[in-house]
């Protein structure tokens, strides 16, 4: 891509789907990464990362920067670009003392690397207020070693007022990991903890298509769909050209086949 060109839609947190329901547990849990300097919301597509921190994040009070990561981004200049830029969307002060973006070579050597994260910690420290900078879809560019390498030094120097949240569907494998968790920095919310209960499939098929489901029902979407959000978001959909009682009664290779078939064609 351009280097030159910031996509300020990427920059720019989606607005809370219709559809959510409350998942107090979950935004509970949530509301732990104030306390930690790393938050990281780790499980694979369709689990509902993004809806749920749109949703944490609309009902909490925090100033937050927001950041969609694309594939585009794999290289260490439109990565820090976007970065430095979601944050002074923000913060509107944050930065004017950093160097002209033109001084950062796209293929830097470790001596520049080293340069450009101390100065971006002290435009961190500079910004006096709390922010939480929150990073989405991280792991398109989870394979590059300098934005990793960045990403470490950013967290590890971070003055108290900033916190990061990161929604990824790869876990970061960084040296930084063992020494935020001995010190109850680090925050990891993992697949299981994501995944819809039977209580919040109920609401969620009340809620969306008007739908009562018994518990036998419930344990059958919940056995079926492993509390996949994307699963139990399909099924309920499906509600309107066919009984529930079809889908629960097709086998659970057939359903997870189909449900599939229809997140990849999206």
């Amino acid at each position: 891509m351009t280097t030159d060109i910031i996509i300020q839609s990427k920059c720019i947190a989606p607005s809370p789907s219709n559809h959510c329901i409350n998942r107090a547990v979950l935004m509970k849990t949530l509301k732990q990464s104030h306390q930690h300097t790393c938050t990281i919301l780790h499980s694979g597509a369709g689990y509902g990362k993004t809806t749920t921190l749109t949703q944490f994040l609309h009902n909490d009070t925090s100033k937050f920067s927001w950041y969609s990561v694309s594939d585009e981004d794999d290289n260490l200049l439109p990565f820090l670009r976007h970065l430095f830029f979601s944050i002074q969307r923000v913060v509107p002060n944050f930065g004017h003392s950093f160097a002209a973006w033109n001084q950062l070579s796209r293929f830097p050597k470790m001596e520049e690397i080293n340069r450009w994260y101390k100065l971006f910690v002290n435009c961190l420290c500079d910004m006096g207020e709390p922010v939480l900078i929150v990073i989405d879809d991280f792991h398109h560019v989870d394979h590059v070693f300098h934005i990793n390498y960045i990403m470490e030094k950013m967290i590890e120097f971070a003055p108290p007022t900033v916190r990061f949240i990161i929604a990824s569907r790869t876990l970061p494998n960084w040296d930084i990991t063992r020494k935020l968790k001995l010190q109850k920095k680090l925050l990891i919310i993992k697949e299981e903890e994501l995944a819809f209960s039977t209580e919040e499939i109920a609401v969620f098929f009340e809620e969306y298509v008007d739908v009562h489901l018994t518990a036998t029902e419930m344990e059958k979407v919940l056995e079926i769909t492993e509390g996949w959000a994307i699963s139990i978001s399909l099924l309920a959909e499906q509600w309107h050209y066919a009984s529930l009682e079809h889908w629960l009664t097709i086998s659970t290779n057939d359903l997870f086949t189909y449900l599939s078939e229809e997140v990849y064609s999206t």
